[in-house]
């Protein structure tokens, strides 16, 4: 069966940021197939309807090692901000000597895409201490706004 992984580069100190880093991890030898003669493409379903579709001839992965696309970008809405939601990745192998045409050889995944929360500079922790010499106890206040529980975690 086919399988891939994915990655979603929201790390902006990386040279990747802003795309999607697939991994082809289809065991091609269980499946008796020459990785040479080997191609696959994606169909990916974004959160608002829009979609990516590749085309076998014009593939996205070959059998062949490194079996690595990281060109496609994650889409972002007007403001420049990737779009949360479900993703609906689908991954098509074929094996072109000879041509086989098996749905089996496809495989989906989806996958909900939601952003760690990130604390902005007005939301950093804040603990401040006092100490009383007189009782020997260090008293500790935690000043931390950590905004609405059922918005920020």
């Amino acid at each position: 069966m086919a399988s891939f992984t994915i990655i979603f580069d929201v790390d902006k100190n990386s040279t990747t940021y802003g795309k999607w880093l697939f991994t082809d991890t289809t065991d091609y030898s269980a499946l008796g197939w020459n990785p040479v003669d080997v191609v696959g493409w994606l169909d990916i379903s974004y959160p608002n309807g829009n979609g990516y579709t590749g085309s076998q001839s014009n593939p996205d992965f070959s059998g062949n090692p490194p079996r690595v696309k990281n060109t496609i970008p994650i889409p972002q809405d007007a403001n420049g901000v990737f779009l949360n939601g479900t993703y609906t990745f689908v991954l098509n192998l074929y094996n072109n000597n000879p041509l086989v045409l098996d749905p089996s050889r496809t495989v989906t995944i989806t996958y909900k895409y939601c952003p760690p929360f990130k604390f902005g500079l007005g939301d950093e922790g804040t603990i401040s201490s006092t100490t009383d010499c007189f009782q020997y106890r260090l008293n500790v206040l935690d000043k931390t706004h950590y905004g609405t529980p059922t918005t920020k975690t």
